[in-house]
């Protein structure tokens, strides 16, 4: 995971490298905070057997 604060903002931007949506769940549920924090998660790639390539 990488975290990079983002100056003039109330904010961290996070990337994480995962093999799948469970893993992604796993490590963004996992967080300390997770219960008191709204998250955002978009894939950065699309999955190559995606409807409408």
């Amino acid at each position: 995971m990488s975290t990079v604060g983002i100056s003039g903002h109330f904010a961290n931007y996070c990337l994480f490298d995962v093999e799948s949506h469970e893993e992604m769940h796993e490590c963004v549920s996992g967080l300390p905070m997770f219960g008191f924090i709204s998250t955002q998660v978009e894939a950065l790639s699309r999955h190559p057997n995606a409807i409408g390539r």
